[in-house]
């Protein structure tokens, strides 16, 4: 059984990216009532041409309901879901049991999957929500490998789906409080501020617990540099891909709706890739370990997915290797119009992605980049749109081209 790639999708521009680098599947947000409400979502209008464009690649779309309403909010979620009647998505994501009853009495023929925000972590809770009429479920972050072999064991009949990759959550499978406390704005409605990714410096404690007397705990002086020690590093499990196939979880998901292409594409492309080449017994591990490590920029781990460890899986890339612009379309057999988005000059060698993580050299000095009057640029810059002559046939739209600077 081939499981579903799930990609986030941000906005329309990485949603193409995730299509065309392989995702079987996409999930995005509704404005006002997903877990990203200050940016990466789509306005009724864009969801439904979202959902046209999709379709027409003969993939999936899931929307993100996920956020945890209150009473005031109500009305308007109702209204929503009311002008979503006839938007054929192929499923909605929410977390809330209130949320999730509202939009089977408005919505009862479109499926609903559980978010991981519902936190669920035991077969009983699974059998519970299959009976409620969920269809897939999102399992809690905090499991281990065991876990979620027995959850699906004695849940053979629902769907389930996991994070493979992508950052973790310093709370309870999302469930935190720290952006509500200090900037007044609730993760749980979409608004976190992201206070565990900040810079802290302790002005120096010792904390020492009752039943252990004279035994120091923990312990931070004030010299000490300022520090993101809430931070979790991201997780990254493309080494068990194998693992997951064999035990059957349907949809293996990546982290992300805030990342820009420039992420998702190498990501998304490495693991497409990865899965068919499990199916197809050819595992190249250290191919996918060089790719994920050039996109990301944060030390990725294995979780909670090993029991009683966690696994260091890749570092950064120290080597600068951006993407440096993107694809817009075909204008002639050697000419493209291109969306810039790192600095880069005509002496640095190139790199198209292909998808299937085929890579592409273009040599330096072998191709030219043009403003829109057709005058030779000698460098561009990230944020404009020009063109770029280079005699290939291995250059498509919507592809990356990643710079070696």
């Amino acid at each position: 059984m081939r499981p579903e790639l799930l990609c986030p999708a941000g906005n329309m521009e990485r949603l193409i990216t995730c299509l065309t680098y392989g995702a079987d599947a996409v999930y995005i947000g509704a404005q006002g009532f997903s877990l990203r409400a200050k940016g990466a979502n789509f306005s009724l209008n864009k969801i439904k041409e979202a959902v046209s464009l999709v379709h027409l690649y003969g993939k999936r779309i899931y929307l993100c309901l996920n956020a945890y309403l209150y009473d005031h909010q109500i009305k308007g979620f109702e209204d929503f879901l009311k002008q979503l009647e006839d938007v054929p998505v192929d499923a909605i994501i929410a977390a809330d049991i209130g949320v999730i009853s509202i939009i089977k009495k408005h919505l009862p023929k479109i499926p609903i999957h559980l978010s991981t925000q519902a936190n669920t972590c035991n077969s009983y809770s699974v059998s519970f929500w299959k009976e409620m009429g969920i269809k897939r479920i999102n399992l809690a972050r905090e499991l281990n490998l065991n876990n979620i072999k027995s959850i699906r064991k004695n849940n053979p009949e629902i769907e389930l789906e996991t994070f493979i990759h992508g950052a973790m959550c310093l709370a309870i499978s999302g469930r935190c409080y720290l952006s509500a406390y200090l900037n007044n704005r609730s993760a749980n409605q979409g608004l976190c501020t992201h206070p565990c990714r900040f810079l802290y410096k302790i002005r120096g404690i010792a904390v020492e617990e009752q039943q252990r007397p004279d035994k120091i705990l923990w312990e931070y002086f004030e010299d000490e540099p300022f520090s993101a020690f809430f931070s979790t590093e991201d997780l990254c499990l493309i080494k068990y891909l194998k693992w997951f196939i064999v035990n059957k979880i349907d949809s293996l998901k990546i982290e992300g709706r805030m990342k820009t292409s420039s992420y998702l594409g190498p990501v998304v492309d490495t693991y497409a890739t990865a899965i068919n080449d499990v199916l197809n017994k050819r595992f190249r591990l250290d191919k996918y370990i060089k790719e994920l490590s050039s996109a990301t920029t944060r030390i990725c781990n294995t979780g909670f997915f090993l029991p009683n460890r966690r696994v260091a899986v890749l570092t950064p890339s120290k080597q600068k290797n951006p993407i440096v612009f993107k694809v817009i379309k075909k204008i002639s057999s050697n000419k493209y119009m291109i969306s810039v988005r790192h600095k880069v000059d005509c002496s640095a060698d190139l790199e198209i992605l292909v998808p299937g993580l085929v890579r592409v050299k273009i040599s330096a000095n072998t191709y030219s980049f043009e403003d829109m009057e057709g005058n030779i640029l000698k460098e561009v810059n990230s944020g404009i749109e020009c063109y770029f002559r280079y005699d290939t046939d291995m250059l498509k739209e919507n592809y990356l081209v990643r710079g070696y600077l």
